[in-house]
């Protein structure tokens, strides 16, 4: 019986902690955003590309905050976002603007905003 009462209170700590360290406050979604900046990171290798992108709802999520352009399908994603700087068209990208990193940030869908 008190082996039974041991594991059931295992079982609950370890189903608690499973349930604490889940990322609660994902924001991964769809966001219209204006380019503010579009560079790269010479001190790594690949070269790291980075746009800044600010939200342009009324209350935005984010403003100003750096989104990592990961290495795959790199020229067309870069050939969409330059297109929307160029021509000053806002983009909707998918991201979570929640993560801690710029570098965990990535753009995992871009689109331009036809006018």
């Amino acid at each position: 019986m008190k082996a039974k009462k041991i594991g059931i209170a295992v079982f609950m700590a370890l189903s608690l902690v499973a349930a604490f360290s889940m990322n609660v406050d994902a924001a991964e979604a769809f966001y219209t955003c204006t380019i503010d900046r579009l560079g790269g990171a010479n001190n790594v290798s690949p070269l790291a590309i980075y746009v800044m992108l600010s939200d342009t709802k009324a209350s935005p999520t984010f403003t100003r905050m750096y989104f990592r352009i990961p290495n795959t399908n790199l020229n067309q994603t870069m050939a969409i976002l330059l297109t929307a700087l160029s021509s000053n068209i806002p983009v909707t990208v998918w991201v979570d603007p929640a993560l801690a990193s710029s570098n965990d940030r990535l753009i995992k869908q871009v689109y331009l905003e036809v006018p």
